[in-house]
């Protein structure tokens, strides 16, 4: 099974991703690690959902000139291509963009290619 095959359940809790895929969730486990994808990313996912509908609420209040209004700009587009990084099922160590996972390690999101 092929990472992309599986990252379209990443938006699913894992049990229910293993019950969707007809397999168990210890050999979900096994072959997400086998592809790298140490943690089962569906609450990272959702945490960058509702982090994109406060920024772009807060987007909505603002003048869409200033220079507020542009870093919100920034941030959403940042997280929307980290997220489609994210549910494409690739990533790699960080090389030259340096974000933080929250967790203390540095990510790259590759894009697809």
């Amino acid at each position: 099974m092929q990472p992309s095959e599986i990252a379209k359940y990443f938006h699913l809790p894992l049990l229910e991703a293993a019950k969707e895929l007809q397999i168990c969730t210890s050999s979900l486990k096994a072959i997400c690690r086998k592809h790298g994808i140490t943690r089962w990313p569906q609450r990272k996912i959702r945490a960058m959902d509702i982090r994109i509908v406060n920024l772009k609420k807060n987007l909505k209040s603002q003048n869409s000139k200033s220079k507020i209004a542009n870093r919100i700009k920034t941030e959403i587009k940042w997280l929307e291509e980290k997220r489609a990084a994210i549910c494409s099922g690739v990533q790699r160590p960080l090389i030259k963009d340096q974000q933080h996972d929250g967790h203390g390690r540095r990510w790259e999101w590759a894009s697809t290619n």
